[in-house]
């Protein structure tokens, strides 16, 4: 009879251990499951902030690069309105000569 009542003790037991085990394992489960998805959440919110930041970087170097490109053009369209200008005080200085010879 007490053998019966140890047995089945430590039957009930062991039924307590196994349970819990796997309560246990299900609860890290979730645990693991949940710090995933966080650090998922927080990697999609690091890379949107990359993103942005490229974007931004960018846009600045294309600004920069716009506005070179327009002090260049700027500064060619200047050169030549001096140069036309040259041309026709030439043109205008020399045109008498001009008439006499021709």
């Amino acid at each position: 009879m007490e053998k019966d009542i140890i047995r089945m003790n430590r039957e009930f037991r062991e039924q307590q251990y196994i349970s819990r085990r796997q309560k246990d394992y299900e609860e890290s489960l979730a645990r693991e499951g949940e710090l995933g998805r966080l650090n998922r959440l927080g990697n999609l919110k690091a890379e949107e902030l990359q993103i942005e930041l490229h974007k931004q970087s960018m846009h600045a170097k294309y600004a920069a690069k716009h506005e070179k490109h327009t002090k260049i053009c700027s500064h060619i369209v200047h050169q030549i309105v001096l140069l036309s200008e040259k041309v026709r005080g030439f043109l205008h200085s020399t045109a008498t000569l001009l008439k006499d010879i021709l």
